[in-house]
């Protein structure tokens, strides 16, 4: 997914020879964006096939991802594409914030079905609070980070849009909706 969405925004450069796609070492890249849905839609598919829930194996596969996505970030240092700010590499600060980030995943994920918030008067919260709270993170961190150095449009929109999808999954597997919201407001207005 991630290759598939990178080939089709860099298109210029494969069009003449579409064997170029397949030459990663020629023409290396992937989108972070393809590689979201490509995961998505691939833990969607084997849910399916092995009979488990979505939002558990999701959940699994998305702190992975946090895991992984520290040491892709060093790898982008290695390999110079960098961005400076304050006589430091930004992706210093988002391999920092994204490590933080899996530690505290990991170690929040055996309890957060026990926080208040999230079970929403359920006896039992729903699954899906990694994924949100991990895609949420990501994102905020990729938004807040894009600006250092010089700015990164796309990153920026990337960061926003992981960050609101993250954001709103978690909200909406917390067994809150916008109907119950519109409900509550509409009945304290006529009170």
């Amino acid at each position: 997914g991630g290759r598939l969405v990178y080939v089709v925004i860099n298109w210029n450069n494969f069009k003449e020879n579409l064997v170029r796609i397949f030459m990663l070492m020629a023409y290396p890249g992937y989108h972070l964006l393809g590689v979201l849905i490509g995961l998505v839609f691939t833990v969607w598919l084997i849910s399916k096939r092995e009979e488990v829930r979505f939002f558990d194996s999701l959940d699994i596969v998305v702190l992975g991802l946090v895991a992984g996505s520290p040491f892709e970030r060093l790898g982008r240092m290695v390999a110079g594409d960098t961005r400076i700010w304050m006589n430091l590499p930004v992706e210093l600060f988002q391999v920092i914030t994204l490590t933080i980030l899996f530690i505290w995943l990991w170690k929040l994920e055996p309890e957060y079905r026990t926080i208040d918030w999230y079970k929403n008067r359920q006896t039992v919260a729903r699954s899906g609070f990694i994924s949100g709270m991990g895609v949420g993170l990501m994102g905020t961190t990729l938004a807040i980070s894009s600006w250092w150095g010089n700015l990164r449009t796309e990153q920026l929109f990337l960061g926003i849009f992981m960050a609101i999808a993250g954001f709103l999954l978690l909200y909406f597997r917390s067994g809150r909706g916008f109907g119950d919201r519109v409900a509550k407001l509409l009945k304290r207005g006529g009170a």
